[in-house]
């Protein structure tokens, strides 16, 4: 990969969309479970938290490498000689997807869900 602004900012983006994407998947089917009284397994919401990482990581893997989690880009960093100045623009947009993959459940759910 190039090391140009805009590759850079292309795999902030990618991570930001991956890690987006993962965290949607994976606090829906909670939010689902709860709002329809369902009674999900541990099964169940291991199977979507699955598919919502297997997803992330096949759409951005060839584009930023899809760490998609602050932990694995600070060990690649340390051990696989991953470049230091993407490390903090990398963990930015990593933990701004996400909160913005959270969002959209928080908006749906009503507030008496919430505190449980």
């Amino acid at each position: 990969m190039s090391d140009s602004r805009e590759s850079v900012t292309g795999q902030c983006i990618a991570e930001f969309l991956g890690t987006g994407l993962f965290m949607f998947f994976g606090t829906s089917v909670l939010c689902a479970a709860k709002l329809a009284g369902a009674s999900f397994g541990l099964w169940e919401i291991c199977i979507v938290w699955g598919l919502g990482i297997a997803l992330a990581v096949y759409l951005t893997a060839g584009i930023s490498g899809a760490h998609l989690n602050p932990a694995v880009t600070i060990a690649l960093w340390m051990f696989a000689r991953f470049e230091a100045k993407k490390v903090a623009p990398y963990i930015l947009a990593q933990m701004a997807g996400a909160f913005c993959g959270r969002r959209p459940d928080l908006s749906a759910v009503p507030q008496s869900v919430r505190r449980l």
